[in-house]
């Protein structure tokens, strides 16, 4: 009986993940750093968060059978958006955090369209030991809300925004071609 039990709580949770899966396109959004994108059919978004805020969404392009919480790596697309705490003055400063060794951040061709629609934006691609690659989309917006906030310069941009597509050599080309659509529906409210 415990087996049978066992059997059917796995199948509920297979079928409960998989119900989570977009069956149309849909547009998924994050009001505190004000941006959205489109998801695309079949798959399963996730809110991600830090220090209690909502910095925004993987979609995850396999529906997770674990759902969100606890999920083996696999292949997604996250956007997120935070304050530039860090002061960082262009797209350049703020990639080259998160690509520092493995390749040069590099401009990003307008042809290539890895970029935010409507905004400045910079990538880089790293991949890790285990053969996982990053391809990270960056760019900045919006301007601080009061001078006081921002003592040392008044240009800096108040917003960051962070594309991220992590995925497998055997993916990778497939999933570009998603990441890419997923930019291109991307839309920042800067004021």
């Amino acid at each position: 009986m415990r087996a049978h039990a066992r059997l059917v709580l796995v199948f509920c949770l297979l079928v409960t993940s998989l119900s989570n899966a977009a069956s149309e396109p849909r547009r998924v959004g994050n009001r505190e750093y004000r941006f959205s994108a489109i998801a695309p059919t079949g798959t399963v978004t996730c809110m991600e968060g830090s220090g209690g805020h909502l910095h925004g969404f993987s979609i995850m392009l396999d529906p997770p059978k674990e759902g969100c919480q606890g999920s083996p790596p696999q292949p997604y697309i996250g956007l997120f958006g935070d304050y530039n705490a860090a002061e960082a003055k262009t797209p350049a400063h703020y990639l080259s955090h998160l690509c520092p060794l493995q390749h040069p951040s590099f401009p990003v061709p307008k042809k290539t369209s890895l970029v935010f629609p409507g905004h400045d934006s910079m990538a880089c691609q790293s991949t890790d030991k285990n053969g996982w690659i990053d391809v990270f989309v960056v760019t900045m917006a919006s301007k601080w809300p009061d001078a006081k906030d921002n003592p040392t310069e008044p240009d800096v941009p108040y917003m960051l925004y962070t594309a991220q597509l992590h995925t497998n050599p055997a993916r990778r080309t497939r999933d570009l071609v998603t990441f890419r659509n997923v930019l291109a529906t991307v839309v920042i409210a800067d004021k």
